[in-house]
């Protein structure tokens, strides 16, 4: 059981760190608007240049799994975070990082479009 817990503390906080670090170049004040600008692009439109749009994907691509990552570390340590040595605090402080960051996946995939919100068109198609 230790060793399961101590193996899931340091998958927690390599994850962290990966998104974290990933982040990082973002303008402060880390705002949806400044992700969506850093991760898209421009205002959150598509770039015509060939390899910057290349990069953007790639770098959506790796935000997109740096916090699939994260949010699986997260979900195996969750229920025992407190016995693998994190105070309350800390515990409290990283579930609400992680929420951030989910939220943070979740925005840019829908301003790239990654991300359709079937709440849209759940009206027209229950019509349907």
């Amino acid at each position: 059981m230790k060793d399961r817990l101590v193996q899931a503390s340091e998958d927690l906080d390599t994850a962290l760190e990966t998104v974290r670090a990933l982040c990082e170049p973002v303008k402060a004040p880390r705002n949806t608007r400044d992700f969506i600008h850093y991760v898209c692009s421009e205002s959150g439109v598509e770039p015509t240049d060939v390899d910057e749009r290349s990069e953007k994907e790639a770098l959506c691509l790796t935000l997109y799994q740096a916090v699939a990552k994260l949010l699986r570390a997260y979900a195996n340590l969750a229920n025992g975070i407190e016995q693998a040595g994190y105070s309350a605090e800390n515990a409290e402080k990283i579930k609400q990082e992680v929420s951030y960051y989910e939220k943070v996946r979740d925005e840019v995939k829908l301003a790239s479009g990654d991300l359709l919100e079937m709440k849209r068109f759940e009206p027209a198609m229950r019509r349907g």
